[in-house]
């Protein structure tokens, strides 16, 4: 799992691109996701009740001990699962 990745978020969102669409990330989409994994935590830091809201959603609520950390990475899921590159093959 992800969240049971070691390392760096560098290495984490490399280990998640690796699961998701089966290549390393470029430059720009590193920089991006990491952005976005940044300001995540901001706003989910500052509102941790959205956090616990977002892991309580769907069939199966996520337990987490540290719900900012994992709502945040849970945007960053959402965001490379909503990559045109996931769903679509050429």
């Amino acid at each position: 799992a992800l969240s049971a990745e070691a390392g760096t978020d560098s290495d984490r969102l490399r280990h998640a691109f690796q699961l998701v669409l089966c290549r390393e990330p470029d430059r720009f989409e590193q920089a991006t996701l990491l952005e976005l994994l940044a300001e995540e935590r901001r706003e989910l830091s500052a509102s941790p009740a959205n956090a616990r809201s977002m892991l309580s959603a769907g069939i199966a609520p996520l337990q987490a001990n540290d719900v900012v950390e994992a709502a945040a990475w849970m945007s960053v899921a959402r965001a490379l699962l909503n990559l045109s590159e996931t769903f679509l093959r050429e």
